[in-house]
C-alpha cells in the first residue's frame, strides 16, 4: 500500500489540529520515557542501553515536531 499525500491540501485549521496532535504525541512520549532516563543520566546512574534509549525518544520527538512544522506548511498557514 502507498501513501500519496502529493495532492492533500488541508485546510490551515485541519493542518493545525493534526500538526498540534503529532507534537503532543512527541511531547507526551518524551514525558513518559525520557523524563525517568534523563534524571538517570543527570544523575550519572545509567547504563549505556538507557543513554541509547534516551537518544531514539529525543530523536523521535525531534522528528515528530518536525513532523508537525511540515504538515503547516502543507496547509498554507
Amino acid at each position: 500500500m502507498k501513501w500519496d499525500l502529493g495532492n492533500w491540501k488541508p485546510s490551515c485549521e485541519q493542518a493545525k489540529f493534526i500538526a498540534q496532535s503529532a507534537r503532543l504525541i512527541g511531547i507526551g512520549l518524551m514525558a513518559l520515557v525520557g523524563t525517568r532516563l534523563a534524571t538517570g543520566y543527570i544523575d550519572g546512574k545509567d547504563t549505556m542501553a538507557q543513554e541509547i534509549l534516551l537518544l531514539i525518544v529525543f530523536a523521535e520527538w525531534v522528528g515528530l515536531e518536525y513532523v508537525g512544522y511540515l504538515i503547516i506548511g502543507k496547509g498554507d498557514c
